[in-house]
């Protein structure tokens, strides 16, 4: 029983490695006590979920592993090439809305506001780029405004609706 108990130990403590010091403590301990209270048993779900969970953290918030005031002090064993932090891909002023609004949806589940951003980011760059030849461009522009009107910040839902209000105008026209 003694040596389950210390290999226990020692799975949830390599789990809590994969962690960065630069997400700070509070959300360090968050993702473990989540992990716990969902995988009791099940150390090596547990060590995925905080990887996953710590991992989707730093690709949102754009953390790296340096060492700062009043962040966690775990070492983390992910090597930071391998993150690729959310920037540079949308205007700056629109993604921390977008995040914003993934954070307070999902505040807790790092890994869904990572699949939510990046799912906001992909409609974005499309919106952006969005043309049909059987559209005229002005129809296209209102499609579109109307959507954004609708759905402020919500990139992937405007998509969505832009693409089957294209669908339906060409079969109408």
């Amino acid at each position: 029983m003694k040596q389950i108990i210390i290999a226990s130990l020692v799975l949830l403590l390599s789990a809590t490695f994969t962690i960065a010091q630069s997400i700070p403590s509070s959300v360090t301990a968050q993702i473990q006590r989540d992990a716990q209270s969902k995988y009791p048993d099940d150390y090596e779900m547990q060590e995925y979920k905080i990887d996953e969970q710590a991992k989707a953290y730093r690709r949102i918030h754009g953390s790296s592993p340096a060492s700062s005031a009043g962040r966690s002090s775990i070492v983390s064993e992910v090597k930071p090439s391998t993150l690729q932090p959310v920037s540079g891909t949308i205007p700056a002023d629109i993604l921390k809305k977008v995040k914003a609004r993934h954070t307070a949806e999902f505040p807790d589940n790092f890994s869904m506001q990572k699949i939510m951003v990046d799912a906001d980011i992909k409609a974005y760059k499309e919106i952006q780029s969005y043309s049909d030849a059987q559209v005229p461009k002005e129809i296209l522009q209102r499609i579109i405004q109307k959507h954004a009107r609708e759905f402020p910040y919500n990139y992937a839902m405007q998509k969505i609706m832009v693409d089957a209000d294209i669908k339906a105008y060409k079969e109408l026209h």
